[in-house]
């Protein structure tokens, strides 16, 4: 039972093959077209290689092609609005990390005519010490 199973096994793999050569051939000719165009500035008219650039300079955040240092730049190639908005969430985040900040709490009327009181002293030492300073002749 076991020898007709793989017997069987083969004969079906025979019978399906490998893909024609002709399609194997295109689907290198694809794959390489697309490695070629990885290989290249992503911007348009520009084709300066890339090569040698790593992801992280090369490559995009927003979009995920790759650019050469001329047009890595996201405001350069297309992205800046969206680079825009992703940086300004992200300045709206990090004050969410920080808790409600000053809490406002209301004095009440002892504390207001204490804070009262302290203005009118202070004012009172600025203007004595303002005062009308007298001349030598």
């Amino acid at each position: 039972a076991k020898l007709e199973l793989k017997q069987a096994k083969k004969k079906g793999k025979q019978k399906q093959g490998g893909p024609a050569p002709e399609q194997s051939d295109d689907f290198d000719a694809v794959l390489d077209e697309f490695v070629q165009k990885d290989r290249t500035c992503a911007f348009g008219a520009c084709h300066e290689k890339i090569n040698t650039l790593m992801d992280a300079i090369s490559k995009c955040k927003h979009c995920t092609q790759r650019f050469c240092l001329r047009h890595a730049i996201p405001e350069a190639h297309g992205c800046g609005d969206i680079a825009h908005t992703a940086e300004r969430q992200k300045w709206k985040e990090s004050f969410e990390d920080r808790g409600a900040g000053l809490v406002k709490k209301s004095a009440g009327e002892d504390g207001r005519s204490r804070v009262v009181g302290k203005l009118q002293e202070k004012l009172k030492e600025q203007g004595a010490a303002r005062g009308a300073k007298k001349k030598d002749k």
